[in-house]
């Protein structure tokens, strides 16, 4: 993860579209937040990527890269699912990634 991508991670978690997950919607997200802020691992991003249509997801490019990652699993970037495989990264929705790990 990177500082950036985790400040995303919790904007978008507030949004109402995911209360269905949690029980407790505050207290829920608060503790996965946390319970993820002790487990990903922390990569300093320091290029600039400019490759993606949606200048919003040029973050998760970089942080690929950065963290030399095979993988980004996405669920609502059409944009970066179309540009798999980038620079070696496989870019999947969340169904397909289970699959290849299975």
């Amino acid at each position: 993860m990177s500082r950036e991508i985790l400040g995303e991670l919790q904007n978008a978690l507030t949004r109402n579209k995911f209360d269905r997950y949690f029980a407790d919607p505050l207290l829920n997200r608060a503790q996965f937040l946390d319970y993820y802020g002790k487990k990903a691992i922390e990569c300093e991003v320091s290029g600039v990527v400019p490759d993606c249509r949606d200048p919003k997801a040029n973050k998760f490019l970089a942080l690929a890269l950065a963290a030399q990652a095979e993988f980004i699993v996405t669920g609502d970037a059409r944009e970066l699912l179309s540009m798999t495989p980038y620079r070696g990264v496989h870019i999947v929705t969340a169904k397909a990634y289970l699959t290849v790990i299975r």
